[in-house]
């Protein structure tokens, strides 16, 4: 599914890879950040995030700090700072 429904150029794809299960106390989404994406909207939540990248490099915007993953990284944090991602290179940045 796209980020935004709508939009012309979806920030981001994904897809819930525990929808089914009843009760979850952590949510596990595939994502795929096309090269030819916008940085997506600034968004929080509760909980954390835990990001790994697949392929590719991707941009992770959070509180104000910009980091750079690369293939093989990963980065945990507190969900409730306000986070916006984006491809940075191509192929697709897929985090998991």
């Amino acid at each position: 599914m796209p980020d935004q429904p709508g939009e012309d150029v979806p920030s981001y794809f994904f897809e819930s890879l525990d929808f089914s299960v009843t009760d979850r106390k952590l949510q596990a989404f595939f994502a795929e950040f096309s090269a030819r994406s916008k940085e997506s909207k600034r968004h929080q939540h509760n909980g954390a995030e835990l990001v790994y990248v697949l392929k590719g490099r991707l941009t992770l915007s959070i509180a104000g700090s910009d980091f750079v993953l690369d293939e093989g990284d990963a980065i945990h944090f507190d969900a409730a700072h306000r986070t916006a991602t984006g491809a940075t290179t191509r192929p697709p940045a897929q985090p998991s």
